[in-house]
């Protein structure tokens, strides 16, 4: 058992953890539950990804300048490479 259950946590790219693998497991025909499969994985020290937590990157609400729109939201050119932005109105 502790073979299938290297195996379908390596098919999960190591997303699967004890509860789902029992599950698989069981619809495979093993009769096991999530404990001792729970216990397998500890002693084979395989363990199940974690979620990486949601970082917010972007803060809408400041007082910086918004960069000029030297374009003006006309984006067609008369040929491949034509537009380019040339002044930063930074200061």
């Amino acid at each position: 058992m502790a073979m299938q259950i290297q195996e379908l946590h390596w098919r999960s790219r190591g997303s699967y953890g004890a509860r789902r693998i029992s599950e698989e497991l069981i619809a495979l025909g093993e009769s096991c539950d999530r404990t001792k499969v729970a216990t397998f994985m500890q002693l084979a020290n395989i363990s199940a990804k974690q979620k990486r937590r949601f970082n917010v990157t972007t803060n809408s609400n400041h007082r910086l300048p918004v960069a000029p729109n030297l374009l003006q939201r006309d984006f067609t050119a008369l040929k491949t490479d034509a537009v380019y932005c040339l002044e930063v109105g930074y200061t």
